[in-house]
């Protein structure tokens, strides 16, 4: 295995750290700085890789998180393989990489997350915990932090696709 592709492991643990760190000080307003990290290396990598990485993100929220196995690996892994794959037809820098298929995805995230825990609830009546992400604050998080996110993540990785 290519020594720089397991740096983008590296900075995707760096921004669950940082997401815990932030989350410990605001719980209800906790930036998902995951999905950045994610959407950046899937649109940098490709859809495998982003899926690969959607992997190991969920991962590392089941792991040191609460919740049901398997369900949060399979919405990271879907949003990186589906953004990865639909921005084969985007120029990486323009406005809508960078502002708009974040928003997008976290959408799709959030709504994954939901179809998934109904279908294996079989219940829809904690749809709650999902509105809640639809927050303002959690939008405006999401269109402030990964502009910022892909800018650092854009400098670290210099040559990452080279190499």
């Amino acid at each position: 295995m290519n020594p720089k592709k397991i740096f983008p492991f590296f900075w995707v643990l760096v921004l669950f750290m940082a997401q815990n760190a932030v989350g410990s000080f605001f719980p209800q307003k906790t930036p998902i700085l995951l999905i950045c990290g994610v959407l950046f290396f899937a649109f940098s990598e490709g859809p495998l890789f982003g899926a690969l990485l959607g992997l190991y993100a969920g991962l590392l929220l089941e792991v040191f998180g609460v919740g049901r196995m398997g369900s949060e690996m399979v919405v990271f892994a879907a949003t990186g393989f589906i953004f990865g794959r639909g921005t084969k037809t985007f120029f990486r820098e323009s406005f809508f990489i960078t502002f708009l298929m974040p928003l997008l995805a976290f959408y799709f995230f959030v709504f994954f997350r939901f179809l998934i825990f109904y279908f294996s609830q079989g219940d829809g009546r904690d749809f709650g915990i999902y509105r809640e992400s639809l927050l303002p604050w959690d939008i405006l998080s999401m269109l402030a932090a990964c502009p910022v996110i892909f800018f650092f993540l854009k400098k670290v990785s210099h040559g990452l696709s080279k190499g």
